[in-house]
């Protein structure tokens, strides 16, 4: 969650999918003042993003796929 800040610590948890038991993601085990922080950021990211058209969205997303690619 680079974007949304480090979180204090190095306590994680796994997310596992119930059917396989294969472990899909590990995230950081975040507490109340950490992931209220986290959702503000995304919170304003987010409106940031609805403000653009649809355009300049794809603009953007173009762009992070050629850095990708390259």
């Amino acid at each position: 969650l680079p974007a949304l800040g480090r979180p204090v610590g190095n306590k994680t948890f796994e997310v596992v999918n119930p059917s396989t038991g294969e472990v899909l993601a590990e995230l950081p085990d975040m507490g109340v003042e950490e992931t209220r922080a986290a959702v503000d950021k995304a919170y304003v990211a987010q409106s940031g993003w609805a403000a653009l058209t649809a355009r300049e969205r794809s603009d953007v997303l173009w762009r992070w796929h050629q850095l990708i690619i390259d």
